[in-house]
């Protein structure tokens, strides 16, 4: 454990002749965790440099104190945190008695009663658009299941932002059972309510034009508009799921700030409400302005990417359980280049899992890839499992190459 600091001296004037680089700060900064001077490098310094800060940190509060309005950002962050709590540091730094999961039940019961609604139209006796059997058959069902994969698999690009908060004592098992609970009920649940709806108004859409021509006027808005009974409370309904559906979106806003700010100082100087902020700004403009068929673009758009979260699984996977199975991780380098993996061999891995698997058994609104052009009229979606395969494949050799090489 290393000593207390010293109590804190009055600072010298700095002449405007000589201002410390940020080595001697860095140098300075190491000898403040040491015990030997103040933490504080210069006057006027900001306030919230910690003796744990790394030499990142120290650059990107350099930033700040060379341009005043990073630094009057800082300062609006930290009274936005204090003063109106405002969450803006990270997670962790919200009470513990605050950690509560919003209740579910509210949500649960909204769904069902769609279903309840629509239980009667459904008819499950329609065979599918290319048959009971069959490789058409065999297309739908690997399309379906690369739904229910798609839909789920996007939580392991985000996890670790806020696993990183359990105690490093936690039972593997026990993250693992949170984890796959946590993520396949709720998906289950309203993929199954979705294959209802789906059935009612697209299959069976003679029987139910009503419910027909909503879906096809206003798309999945207009289907659960249509679904709920009466007219006044679906639309009381619908705001609630609206608020669900953005309450589901701040994990993500959040991480993409931090993910911004891992790219270097310069963004890391930039505070990291900003980020979301201007993140959540582009959104609201793109939804205002394609309120009418955006959704359906963007989702189609979306589709056709989702298939490097495999690869991207895959990848982690490996270097977790293989590559770093004896040594671990080095936490402190983690924003020190030099000592850091050069990522080709996974950047590698992520192109040829896409390119080669992904685009060629991909079956989307867009695109059906040659491979999945096999299964039926409609394809059948192989994407993911062919990307898992390249994937496979192709990260192990060059990982271990790459750590040859480079020795990181």
């Amino acid at each position: 454990m290393s000593e207390p600091l010293p109590e804190k001296q009055a600072d010298a004037p700095v002449s405007d002749e000589h201002q410390p680089s940020v080595n001697e700060k860095s140098v300075a900064f190491e000898e403040a965790k040491e015990g030997k001077q103040d933490p504080d490098l210069e006057a006027g310094s900001p306030s919230y440099l910690e003796p744990s800060d790394s030499e990142e940190i120290i650059l990107a509060h350099e930033l700040q104190k060379r341009f005043g309005i990073l630094h009057t950002l800082r300062q609006g962050e930290e009274w936005l945190d204090a003063k109106i709590g405002i969450e803006t540091q990270g997670i962790d730094r919200i009470r513990e008695e605050d950690k509560k999961p919003p209740s579910k039940i509210n949500a649960f019961f909204m769904w069902w009663s769609v279903t309840s609604e629509v239980g009667d139209k459904i008819d499950p006796s329609i065979p599918g658009e290319d048959g009971n059997s069959g490789l058409g058959f065999a297309g739908s069902f690997l399309s379906f299941l690369a739904v229910n994969f798609s839909s789920a698999s996007g939580w392991c690009s985000i996890a670790s932002d806020y696993y990183c908060n359990y105690p490093a004592n936690t039972k593997p098992w026990k993250i693992f059972t949170m984890t796959i609970l946590g993520i396949s009920i709720p998906t289950i649940f309203v993929t199954v309510i979705g294959a209802c709806l789906g059935n009612a108004a697209v299959s069976n859409a003679d029987a139910n034009p009503t419910l027909a021509a909503a879906y096809g006027d206003h798309g999945l808005g207009g289907l659960l508009l249509e679904s709920y009974h009466p007219t006044h409370f679906s639309k009381f309904c619908l705001v609630l799921l609206v608020f669900s559906v953005i309450g589901n979106n701040v994990a993500v806003n959040y991480s993409s700030g931090l993910s911004l700010q891992l790219l270097g100082h310069y963004f890391h100087a930039v505070p990291r409400f900003i980020w979301s902020f201007l993140n959540a700004l582009v959104i609201a403009i793109l939804a205002i302005a394609g309120k009418d068929h955006l959704s359906v673009i963007v989702s189609n758009f979306v589709s056709l990417l989702g298939y490097w979260t495999v690869s991207f699984t895959i990848i982690l996977l490996i270097e977790d359980r293989w590559f770093r199975r004896h040594e671990g991780y080095n936490l402190n380098v983690w924003d020190a280049p030099s000592k850091l993996p050069l990522g080709v061999a996974a950047v590698l891995a992520l192109l040829v899992g896409y390119l080669a698997g992904g685009v060629t058994g991909m079956s989307q609104t867009w695109y059906i890839g040659p491979i999945a052009a096999k299964f039926g009229g409609y394809g059948g979606d192989v994407g993911i499992y062919l990307s898992l395969g390249f994937t496979l494949i192709v990260y192990p050799p060059a990982r271990w190459y790459e750590r040859k090489v480079t020795g990181r």
